[in-house]
């Protein structure tokens, strides 16, 4: 048995035992090793894709729908630098990764040998962990298999987050030839089985070499005790729900439940996991029933006190860029989850006064506060947090202002019943597309105009829907490859909303479409014809160079590209969306729907829509 082939298959082994979610494969000839070995394993899933890029992302979205690490396989040279976005992504959205490139052997490295390329930490710090493996050796010792086992499970320990943060983790692979499995090898494997028994086979019963385990921060009694008091000390206060807030819906019902039991607003991000997973059940609260509340809600003539659902807010993104609730800033904010898409939302936290308390609570170490407001970070697993939280406020319940809660009421309400006579334009159709979606559905949403939409215009239905973005550093490249990786790992109806420069940058992705078989996979493309974003900021008053260089409109349409890679195409105007994508959840067929947009009149109607609100402050003010 040939070193490369060897060292590969003890590494590949291991990592069959280990909780991933599967591989993505990128032909190429260094990788030989690792990839023969891949495939000849079935209990992982693998995906051969043909673009690194593309595969990158595409294991993004796996590691994203299951929680599991994704493994990514690549040769060496540039293949390994297409990476790199994804890495970048999942190193700020704490996405857990495995980097697999295979590389020259050291004497090959700096000698001017083709496709060969310094790999060595070439992630930098945006990987948990690099290791730069040993060259296989013909006759190692049985330590060393044993090593090659370790650095698997140590890999995806520190993807999962043994270092703190979860992300992407890079092992690099130097292999000399040959690389292709030998005529020896059935001989070789005996007689290595006899040599170094734990290091050929591992552990039984499929079992791990080194089983790692991760335990959650817990909050310390005190902590917990300190957070009552300042919730019963602040009448007046607020929940920010960020993106990634409520990782699961049981976490969502408790920060529902907190609101409830604070008598505090609850600002629910479009990508907190909070907004689209219904209350699983009616919650007990001293407060009066909120004035139409979410989901069937009582209105302001239900009776007081009772059971009521904690108060979601939705619509704050306009009301709060119209200066409502025109009341006393909160005296404390409780911020879970990441920073808030909604730049409303930011600013008017950048404003609160030094005397407003923010404490945020993340279960990592990584820093949740880019206005640098914070008086306390708390540390700490969110669900066994509020857990806590609740059963110590249950003791003393608090004694929240009901004036200043029913002002933020209203601003909700009336923001609502403004944006049921919005005009049809891009923003509304994000919400469509939430009223249309079924329960459990999942829905991708691209970056730059698409994700706003969805922030300022989609609201709770009733239904429990799983929403993904690429927010850690907010790229509009590789949505596709993402959005097709979690089709694969959840086998859900999936939809993907994106702009059209988006889909531009990852048409390569969409192979994965017909190659992995994605029949329940159908995407919405908004197309305004370039960059409409930059039409909200102060450049687009700078003509020239605003449209040159920063609207550049293309004037491509995309059933060329729906053709070449076999989804079926379909042009859809603004009005006629929900019947579009009712037919097409009810075939087994991936569609592409183009949707033509004008992102200047979406923009007029946006503002125009917050002048409105803004006109409804008289008499708002407590």
């Amino acid at each position: 048995m040939n070193p490369a082939t060897l060292f590969a298959t003890l590494f590949v082994d291991e990592l069959t035992r280990l909780p991933l979610s599967g591989v993505v494969v990128c032909p190429g000839s260094r990788s030989t090793p690792l990839a023969v070995a891949l495939s000849r394993q079935e209990r992982l899933p693998v995906y051969v894709h043909l673009d690194e890029r593309s595969a990158a992302f595409f294991a993004l979205g796996l590691a994203l729908e299951t929680g599991r690490p994704a493994a990514v396989l690549t040769t060496s040279g540039t293949a390994t630098a297409n990476l790199h976005p994804a890495v970048m992504e999942a190193d700020r959205a704490g996405v857990p990764l495995l980097l697999l490139t295979a590389d020259r052997p050291h004497e090959l490295r700096d000698s001017g040998a083709n496709q060969t390329a310094d790999q060595v930490k070439l992630y930098g710090s945006a990987v948990r962990w690099f290791v730069d493996l040993p060259l296989p050796e013909p006759e190692p010792k049985a330590r060393v298999l044993r090593y090659l086992r370790a650095v698997a499970d140590g890999a995806v320990a520190a993807a999962l987050g043994l270092y703190g943060k979860p992300g992407p983790v890079h092992l690099n692979f130097p292999f000399r030839k040959p690389l292709e499995p030998q005529p020896d090898d059935a001989s070789a494997e005996a007689a290595w089985a006899a040599r170094a028994p734990l290091g050929w086979r591992g552990r039984r019963a499929g079992a791990s070499l080194t089983s790692i385990m991760v335990a959650k921060r817990q909050p310390s009694a005190e902590h917990i005790q300190a957070l009552a008091a300042k919730i019963r000390g602040y009448r007046r206060g607020l929940i920010v729900a960020g993106p990634q807030a409520a990782p699961t819906p049981a976490v969502a019902a408790l920060l529902r439940q907190l609101a409830a039991a604070a008598g505090y607003p609850l600002l629910a991000d479009a990508l907190s996991g909070v907004r689209f997973v219904p209350s699983p059940h009616p919650l007990q609260s001293p407060l009066p029933s909120p004035r139409g509340s979410e989901e069937g809600g009582r209105g302001p003539s239900g009776p007081q006190g009772g059971e009521v659902k904690a108060p979601i807010f939705a619509t704050y993104p306009h009301f709060l860029a119209a200066g409502l609730p025109a009341v006393e800033p909160p005296r404390l904010v409780l911020h879970f989850g990441a920073a808030p898409t909604s730049n409303a939302l930011l600013t008017y936290l950048e404003n609160l006064p030094p005397n407003t308390e923010v404490i945020a609570v993340t279960p990592t170490p990584s820093w949740p506060d880019p206005g640098f407001h914070l008086s306390q970070w708390v540390v700490a697993d969110p669900g066994a947090t509020l857990t806590a939280l609740l059963a110590a406020l249950a003791e003393r319940p608090p004694r929240p202002d009901r004036t200043w809660l029913d002002l933020w009421h209203q601003a909700e309400n009336s923001t609502r019943r403004l944006l049921a006579e919005a005009p049809l334009t891009e923003g509304p159709l994000l919400a469509a597309v939430v009223e249309t979606l079924p329960d459990e559905a999942r829905l991708i949403i691209g970056n730059s105009l698409p994700v706003r939409h969805l922030d300022e215009y989609g609201l709770p239905q009733g239904k429990t829907l799983r929403v993904f973005a690429n927010r850690g550093v907010s790229g509009i490249d590789g949505v596709v490859s993402t959005a097709a990786g979690v089709a694969a790992a959840s086998g859900r109806l999936t939809v993907l909303v994106l702009g059209d420069l988006s889909l531009l940058h990852d048409l390569g992705g969409l192979l994965a479409v017909s190659r992995f078989g994605l029949r329940n996979f159908h995407i919405v493309v908004l197309n305004n014809d370039g960059g409409g974003i930059f039409g909200r900021l102060p450049i687009a008053q700078h003509e020239p160079p605003f449209t040159a260089m920063f609207r550049t409109p293309h004037g491509l349409t995309f059933a060329p590209a729906a053709e070449m890679y076999g989804l079926r195409y379909r042009r859809v105007q603004p009005q006629d969306l929900h019947q579009a994508l009712g037919a097409a959840f009810s075939q087994e067929v991936p569609h592409l729907l183009e949707i033509p947009t004008d992102a200047q009149a979406h923009e007029a109607a946006r503002r125009d829509l917050v002048i409105r609100l803004g006109r409804l402050s008289t008499g708002w003010r407590c």
